[in-house]
């Protein structure tokens, strides 16, 4: 069970990453289905979804990524006339890269060998 323990581990912060990045979406008064909030969630799932060690599949560097990201933001600025703001846009990518990049290093912590004794040793370091 302890193999399948680091799957169910990154569904489950994968999972909790959707939820943060929603509340993020929502605490910034835009709505889930605007073209924004769309690429957030998906640029979210692509930091936070350790894809090479789960699915074997190499994905482009995360920086190529994060460019290409901020470039379609901008094409939303332009093609809506100015209606999505650039502070919009703004929040949008940076929520992005805090809660991908958080939730990215959670996973990761726990994939390294030993990682649930380092999680364990912070987590009674934290409360104990």
């Amino acid at each position: 069970m302890l193999v399948a323990g680091s799957s169910w581990y990154a569904l489950l912060i994968s999972l909790l990453s959707v939820v943060a990045y929603h509340e993020f979406v929502r605490m910034n008064g835009a709505s889930d289905w605007e073209p924004v909030s769309i690429f957030g969630y998906v640029g979210t799932l692509y930091l936070v979804v350790p894809w090479d060690a789960f699915f074997h599949i190499q994905l482009p560097p995360q920086q190529s990524v994060l460019w290409f990201l901020m470039f379609l933001y901008f094409v939303i600025t332009v093609v809506s006339k100015n209606r999505t703001s650039i502070d919009k846009i703004a929040l949008s990518f940076i929520g992005v890269v805090y809660i991908g990049v958080g939730f990215h290093y959670m996973i990761y912590t726990r994939l390294i060998p030993d990682g649930f004794f380092f999680g364990l040793y912070y987590f009674l370091d934290a409360f104990g």
